[in-house]
């Protein structure tokens, strides 16, 4: 009984799924002690559904941004359900951070750590 609730859980979950419009993404970029890092580039991809029937992705938008002198960056996307955000400056540790999108704008502040 409890996989038949899980079943029909995710697959409520998953049909309400649907790309968000005209969506903003932002964040600051600091190192571990909170100090904003000028001039790291953010790769993120962002993933939409479209007009997909099976509820799965149907197509994907990539941009970059640099951050500025105070470790900001921020794009903006036409849609989409979810992002992937990838870092990789060489003296630190790669991130590669994944959300859902829910809002019309969204924050992602990333700490790096020295490697």
């Amino acid at each position: 009984m409890k996989k038949v609730f899980l079943l029909f859980f995710m697959v409520s979950f998953m049909s309400c799924q649907n790309d968000i419009e005209n969506f903003k993404l932002n964040g600051v970029i600091s190192n571990e002690e909170g100090s904003p890092l000028e001039g790291i580039e953010v790769k993120v991809i962002c993933w939409y559904y479209g007009n997909s029937p099976d509820q799965s992705y149907s197509g994907e938008e990539t941009k970059k941004a640099i951050t500025n002198n105070t470790g900001k960056y921020e794009m903006e996307f036409e849609k989409g359900a979810f992002i992937e955000i990838l870092v990789d400056k060489s003296r630190f540790s790669k991130v590669h951070e994944t959300l859902y999108i829910t809002n019309k704008t969204h924050t992602f502040n990333i700490k790096m750590k020295v490697k």
